[in-house]
């Protein structure tokens, strides 16, 4: 530990924490929300499985920061790759 975080890895200390061992998340730019559910329950997804004590992120205010209000009733198929 450094300051309170936890060091993935230090090479010169010979510090390796394995990747499935880090607390880490990753989302792919492939289709890999649920077809089936809109943008907003499939960020809700996740949060949902996890005790509302732990959780740090609030929806409203993530896409308020990210300004993706407008987006939270579509379908993933509804949605750009980005390619626009």
């Amino acid at each position: 530990m450094v300051n309170g975080e936890v060091v993935w890895l230090d090479t010169e200390r010979n510090v390796f924490l394995p990747t499935h061992k880090r607390p880490l998340g990753y989302v792919f730019q492939e289709a890999s929300l649920f077809p089936h559910l809109s943008v907003k329950k499939n960020l809700r997804f996740g949060p949902e499985r996890v005790a509302a004590s732990e959780r740090r992120v609030n929806l409203a205010q993530a896409a308020e920061l990210l300004d993706i209000g407008h987006l939270l009733e579509r379908m993933p198929a509804g949605l750009s790759g980005g390619n626009a």
